[in-house]
């Protein structure tokens, strides 16, 4: 039978992202999402948070680290984990955590509208950094005018 670990969430930090490496050099960020869920039950507006640790490894975690902070908003991909361990007292610990494959910054709302952009700045954030350049992106044969056959 196959099997699909994949997880994808969209939160905010609770605390600032918290970077160590390993021995070998590997830089590791430990980081914790907080998932809010509103919803009405009996009439009465309710709101539940959902916890969640989730481990950057390597470039992923030096740039959570570079640049969120606690309250950013983030929507993380990534695969479940477990891991368990000896503590110092003797006792055996065990956590489930998102090991993150994929991390992508949001922006961040006030009041409910989308933050105001410099003149020119036609990409959010969270995509100007992958955006192509102008003269690459020119040169895509397919137009905004061109019939697309699909």
């Amino acid at each position: 039978m196959p099997a699909l670990n994949r997880v994808v969430l969209v939160g905010n930090l609770t605390l600032d992202p918290e970077l160590k490496h390993t021995q070998g050099g590997t830089a590791v960020c430990n980081l914790g999402l907080a998932i809010n869920r509103r919803y009405t039950a009996n009439g009465e507006k309710r709101e539940e948070v959902c916890y969640v640790t989730c481990v950057a490894w390597g470039k992923t975690g030096e740039i959570a680290t570079k640049y969120l902070a606690k309250g950013s908003p983030i929507c993380i991909e990534g695969r479940l984990s477990s891991r368990s361990w000896e503590g110092r007292d003797g006792q055996r610990h065990s956590v489930l955590e998102v090991v993150v494959e994929n991390l992508q910054f949001l922006e961040r709302r006030t009041n409910g509208e989308r933050p105001a952009r410099e003149p020119g700045d036609d990409a959010p954030p969270a995509q100007r950094s992958r955006s192509a350049p102008p003269s690459a992106a020119s040169s895509d044969p397919v137009g905004p005018d061109d019939d697309v056959p699909f």
